[in-house]
Protein backbone atom coordinates (compact mmCIF):
# COMPACT_ATOMS: atom_id res chain seq x y z
CA UNK A 1 0.00 0.00 0.00
CA UNK A 2 1.18 3.54 -0.14
CA UNK A 3 1.12 5.68 2.52
CA UNK A 4 2.08 8.52 0.84
CA UNK A 5 2.46 10.31 -2.35
CA UNK A 6 5.24 9.40 -4.50
CA UNK A 7 6.17 10.57 -7.59
CA UNK A 8 4.93 13.55 -9.68
CA UNK A 9 1.38 14.75 -9.86
CA UNK A 10 -1.91 14.08 -8.68
CA UNK A 11 -3.45 10.54 -7.61
CA UNK A 12 -6.86 9.45 -8.81
CA UNK A 13 -8.14 6.99 -6.04
CA UNK A 14 -10.12 4.23 -7.12
CA UNK A 15 -11.65 2.23 -4.20
CA UNK A 16 -13.26 -0.23 -6.32
CA UNK A 17 -13.58 -2.52 -3.74
CA UNK A 18 -16.77 -3.83 -5.88
CA UNK A 19 -14.21 -5.87 -8.27
CA UNK A 20 -14.41 -9.53 -9.26
CA UNK A 21 -10.91 -9.77 -7.67
CA UNK A 22 -12.49 -9.46 -4.26
CA UNK A 23 -15.47 -12.26 -5.01
CA UNK A 24 -17.83 -13.05 -7.89
CA UNK A 25 -19.87 -10.04 -8.46
CA UNK A 26 -23.02 -12.05 -7.65
CA UNK A 27 -22.32 -11.72 -4.02
CA UNK A 28 -23.87 -8.50 -3.95
CA UNK A 29 -24.03 -8.30 -0.05
CA UNK A 30 -20.50 -9.24 0.51
CA UNK A 31 -19.39 -6.55 -1.97
CA UNK A 32 -21.37 -3.63 0.00
CA UNK A 33 -20.33 -4.90 2.96
CA UNK A 34 -16.46 -5.26 2.26
CA UNK A 35 -17.00 -1.37 0.45
CA UNK A 36 -17.58 -0.35 3.54
CA UNK A 37 -14.14 0.78 4.03
CA UNK A 38 -13.66 2.42 1.23
CA UNK A 39 -13.76 6.30 3.01
CA UNK A 40 -10.32 4.76 4.21
CA UNK A 41 -8.98 5.72 0.99
CA UNK A 42 -9.55 9.07 1.99
CA UNK A 43 -6.25 8.90 4.14
CA UNK A 44 -4.08 8.92 1.22
CA UNK A 45 -5.81 12.02 -0.31
CA UNK A 46 -3.96 15.21 -1.18
CA UNK A 47 -4.73 18.59 -2.45
CA UNK A 48 -5.41 18.25 -5.89
CA UNK A 49 -6.37 14.47 -5.88
CA UNK A 50 -9.55 12.83 -6.83
CA UNK A 51 -11.11 9.87 -4.70
CA UNK A 52 -14.07 7.91 -6.63
CA UNK A 53 -15.82 5.41 -3.60
CA UNK A 54 -18.47 3.08 -3.63
CA UNK A 55 -20.07 4.47 -0.57
CA UNK A 56 -20.74 8.30 0.76
CA UNK A 57 -17.83 9.72 3.25
CA UNK A 58 -19.83 11.23 6.29
CA UNK A 59 -18.85 14.71 7.19
CA UNK A 60 -17.78 14.47 10.27
CA UNK A 61 -15.38 11.67 9.03
CA UNK A 62 -14.16 13.59 5.94
CA UNK A 63 -13.59 17.11 8.40
CA UNK A 64 -11.57 14.70 10.80
CA UNK A 65 -9.58 13.32 8.24
CA UNK A 66 -8.86 16.92 6.38
CA UNK A 67 -7.80 17.95 9.45
CA UNK A 68 -5.52 15.77 10.76
CA UNK A 69 -3.88 15.40 7.18
CA UNK A 70 -4.00 19.55 7.37
CA UNK A 71 -5.59 19.32 3.68
CA UNK A 72 -8.31 22.00 3.06
CA UNK A 73 -11.48 19.88 2.55
CA UNK A 74 -12.15 21.67 -0.74
CA UNK A 75 -8.84 21.10 -2.84
CA UNK A 76 -9.81 17.01 -3.03
CA UNK A 77 -13.14 16.08 -5.53
CA UNK A 78 -14.56 12.97 -3.93
CA UNK A 79 -17.47 11.50 -6.35
CA UNK A 80 -19.43 8.92 -4.60
CA UNK A 81 -20.36 5.95 -7.19
CA UNK A 82 -24.65 5.00 -6.52
CA UNK A 83 -24.32 1.18 -5.70
CA UNK A 84 -23.87 -1.16 -8.26
CA UNK A 85 -22.93 -4.23 -7.36
CA UNK A 86 -23.30 -6.24 -10.35
CA UNK A 87 -20.54 -4.05 -11.90
CA UNK A 88 -16.99 -3.32 -11.00
CA UNK A 89 -16.44 0.43 -9.91
CA UNK A 90 -14.67 1.63 -12.90
CA UNK A 91 -17.81 0.42 -15.04
CA UNK A 92 -20.20 1.74 -12.54
CA UNK A 93 -18.63 5.03 -13.26
CA UNK A 94 -20.16 5.06 -16.88
CA UNK A 95 -23.23 3.21 -16.05
CA UNK A 96 -23.91 6.69 -13.79
CA UNK A 97 -22.81 8.93 -16.29
CA UNK A 98 -20.25 10.27 -13.99
CA UNK A 99 -16.94 9.15 -16.34
CA UNK A 100 -17.06 12.17 -18.20
CA UNK A 101 -16.89 14.13 -15.26
CA UNK A 102 -14.45 12.82 -14.19
CA UNK A 103 -11.95 12.80 -17.91
CA UNK A 104 -12.88 16.92 -17.16
CA UNK A 105 -11.19 16.50 -13.62
CA UNK A 106 -8.02 14.22 -15.12
CA UNK A 107 -7.63 16.81 -18.27
CA UNK A 108 -7.35 19.65 -15.26
CA UNK A 109 -4.44 17.36 -13.80
CA UNK A 110 -2.16 15.98 -16.46
CA UNK A 111 0.09 14.33 -14.87
CA UNK A 112 -2.44 12.33 -12.94
CA UNK A 113 -2.26 8.74 -12.22
CA UNK A 114 -4.47 5.91 -11.62
CA UNK A 115 -4.18 3.93 -8.00
CA UNK A 116 -6.97 1.26 -7.66
CA UNK A 117 -7.37 -1.00 -4.67
CA UNK A 118 -7.42 -3.51 -7.09
CA UNK A 119 -5.70 -3.74 -10.39
CA UNK A 120 -8.43 -5.55 -12.29
CA UNK A 121 -9.23 -5.35 -16.15
CA UNK A 122 -11.65 -1.97 -15.24
CA UNK A 123 -9.88 -0.18 -13.64
CA UNK A 124 -6.86 -1.32 -16.44
CA UNK A 125 -9.51 0.20 -18.73
CA UNK A 126 -10.20 3.01 -16.95
CA UNK A 127 -6.71 4.15 -16.68
CA UNK A 128 -6.17 3.56 -20.11
CA UNK A 129 -9.55 5.21 -21.29
CA UNK A 130 -8.42 8.42 -19.23
CA UNK A 131 -4.65 8.22 -20.35
CA UNK A 132 -3.26 8.15 -17.06
CA UNK A 133 -0.63 5.65 -15.80
CA UNK A 134 -1.42 3.04 -13.18
CA UNK A 135 0.64 3.91 -9.84
CA UNK A 136 3.16 1.01 -10.06
CA UNK A 137 3.14 -1.47 -7.68
CA UNK A 138 6.21 -2.59 -5.52
CA UNK A 139 8.36 -5.26 -7.35
CA UNK A 140 9.06 -8.52 -5.49
CA UNK A 141 7.53 -10.07 -2.75
CA UNK A 142 5.87 -8.07 0.20
CA UNK A 143 8.51 -8.04 3.15
CA UNK A 144 7.64 -9.16 6.19
CA UNK A 145 8.48 -7.15 9.16
CA UNK A 146 11.32 -8.52 11.84
CA UNK A 147 10.02 -9.92 14.55
CA UNK A 148 10.12 -8.82 17.89
CA UNK A 149 13.82 -8.39 19.35
CA UNK A 150 15.68 -7.98 15.80
CA UNK A 151 16.00 -9.90 12.72
CA UNK A 152 16.08 -13.80 14.67
CA UNK A 153 13.65 -13.15 16.96
CA UNK A 154 15.73 -13.52 19.66
CA UNK A 155 16.58 -11.59 22.66
CA UNK A 156 19.37 -11.36 24.77
CA UNK A 157 19.96 -10.18 28.44
CA UNK A 158 18.49 -11.71 31.77
CA UNK A 159 14.47 -12.69 31.20
CA UNK A 160 14.40 -12.83 27.88
CA UNK A 161 14.13 -15.39 25.55
CA UNK A 162 16.70 -16.94 23.65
Amino acid sequence: MISEHEGPGTLVILANFVSPLAVDLTEAAVLRQWAEQAPRKLWLARPGDVLITPVPLSEPFRRYVFHRLGVPERSVTVITVPDTPHLPTAQALAEHHLLEPLRALVAERPTARLLPTALDEASAALAADLRSPVVPRPAGPFRRPAPPGGPSGRRTGPGRRR
